[in-house]
């Protein structure tokens, strides 16, 4: 089961920022990456989907990754693509929207266009994250659904990179 929330503030944690008031200000072009930092690539047949985790974070306790989604398949298009995340209920995540739904053929003549989408995670106890994903998108008018499992690489804390 894949649950999209926003962090709620509990008890006497109330300077914290609830993740829903987290402004979209967070573009990508604000979010510094370094290779420093993991990157982790998830597992897909027809697109590769690589996460990258930002060095900067609006709270200690949250990680803010940029997710980029390049078609490589030669002769279809990616339409209707579609990413959902979850993680333990002692955790939060918000997805911010991604920048489109649809990829171009592949052309390995030019530069891949890719879909990049914003993942804030609240982890306020510091644990492994544990990340469960499902890709859904069109390729050839067939529709493709694809889920995993990230809990190994991801960090539990903007300190700990």
């Amino acid at each position: 089961m894949f649950i999209l929330s926003s962090f709620q503030t509990i008890g006497s944690n109330q300077n914290k920022i609830p993740l829903n008031e987290i402004k979209s200000s967070s573009s990508l072009k604000s979010l510094e990456t370094e290779y420093v930092f993991p990157i982790i690539s998830l597992e897909s047949i027809r697109v590769h989907c690589v996460l990258h985790i930002a060095r900067d974070s609006p709270r200690p306790d949250v990680i803010v990754s940029v997710l980029a989604i390049t078609n490589t398949n030669t002769s279809d298009a990616i339409n209707n693509f579609h990413f959902q995340a979850a993680v333990p209920k002692n955790m939060r995540i918000k997805l911010q929207n991604p920048s489109t739904s649809d990829l171009p053929v592949y052309n390995p003549i030019l530069p891949p266009q890719a879909i990049t989408q914003i993942l804030i995670v609240s982890n306020p106890n510091k644990e492994p994250v544990r990340l469960n994903y499902k890709l859904s998108y069109y390729l050839s008018g067939e529709q493709i659904n694809e889920s995993g499992e990230i809990d190994n690489g991801f960090p539990s804390s903007i300190d700990l990179i």
